[in-house]
This record gives C-alpha cells, structure tokens and sequence, in this order.
C-alpha cells in the first residue's frame, strides 16, 4: 500500500491500462510468441518423429520450445523496456512540467521510483501471461520446475536494468528521441560484445 500511496505509480499505471495502447501492446506480444511457436513446432514436427512418440524426441522439441520462448522474451523486453522509460523524465522537460514536480512534495528519489516501478510493474505483466506458453514445454518433457523459475528470474532481472538503463539517458537527456537513440545503441552494443564473448 505504501508503494501505490505514490501518486506517479498511481497516475502511470493508471494511464497506461486505460488507453487501448497497453492491451495492444499485450496483445501483439503474446501473438508474437505463439506465432513463432507455432512456426518452430510446425517446423520440429515436419518428419514425423513428434506423432511417433519418442521421448527423447519429445524433450528435445519441448526445449526448443521453451529455449525460444525465453529468447522471444528477452528480445522484446529488451526493446519494449527502455520505450517504457526513455521518456519519463525528459518526456516532462519537453511538455515544460518537470519544474512543476520539481516544486511539490514529492522528492526526486519518489519521482524516479514511480516512473520506474510503473514502467517494471508493465514489463512483469507481459512476462508473467508468457508463463502458460512456456508452460507447453512441460507436456513434451526436458524442461523442470528449476529451468522455469530461473528464466522468469532472468527476465525479471533484465526488466528492471533495461528500464532503468532507459530512465538514466531519460534523466540526462533534453529530448526524449536522444535518450531512445542512446537506450538502443547502449544495449546494441553490450548485445554485440555479448555476441562475441560467447563466440571466442
């Protein structure tokens, strides 16, 4: 009760349930990811081998299935998660309101918490309606309890640094387009440098 007594928790959650813009962005997400499921089913079932029965076939196809799901997930949030924040602080430079928040009781730490927590409260909520996907993989087998807790623990993980990452350029930047622009190439980069540790 304490966290939504904050009145930009309140006022960013709120605003962002009401309008069709968040059920739309649920919606394309979770099409997303069942589209792609399909297509890698589809695709694992071409030869026959997942009607015939074989259990090691079968865990293999349901890690497949969960590996993609878990990627799908990472990448998405990675691109929705900084949207969410980039332009929470530089949004109210640009619409001449931040000196407004700035002059009334709510401190600077209170202002940061809501715009992120609003923005990470979203980004859970896509995470979590993704679990009854990830969750086919438990009908094929190869895939535990243990795996399952430790990707949405990844994922929750990754949520919070990328809107964060977002709300940092948002804090420094002037024009909400700038701290977009550094958010992308910020995790552009460290997804390269990433790339090319796993490969030496």
């Amino acid at each position: 009760s304490r966290i939504m007594d904050n009145p930009v928790i309140a006022k960013e959650l709120k605003g962002r349930m009401r309008h069709r813009q968040g059920f739309t962005m649920l919606t394309v997400y979770l099409a997303l990811i069942g589209f792609f499921i399909g297509v890698v089913y589809l695709f694992l079932a071409e030869d026959g081998s997942i009607s015939s029965g074989d259990p090691s076939y079968l865990q293999t196809v349901g890690k497949v299935i969960f590996s993609t799901v878990v990627l799908l997930e990472l990448l998405m949030v990675s691109f929705i998660g900084p949207s969410l924040t980039s332009g929470a602080i530089s949004s109210e430079r640009e619409r001449q309101t931040f000196d407004l928040l700035r002059t009334s009781l709510l401190s600077g730490r209170a202002l940061v918490f809501g715009k992120l927590s609003s923005a990470v409260v979203y980004l859970l909520l896509l995470i979590f309606t993704a679990i009854p996907v990830q969750s086919l993989a438990f009908f094929l087998g190869g895939v535990g309890m243990a795996e399952l807790v430790i990707s949405t623990l990844m994922l929750v993980v990754t949520a919070v640094f990328f809107c964060a990452l977002g709300l940092f350029f948002s804090s420094f930047s002037k024009r909400t387009l700038t701290a977009t622009v550094s958010s992308y190439a910020t995790i552009l980069r460290s997804f390269i440098f990433l790339l090319v540790f796993i490969l030496m």
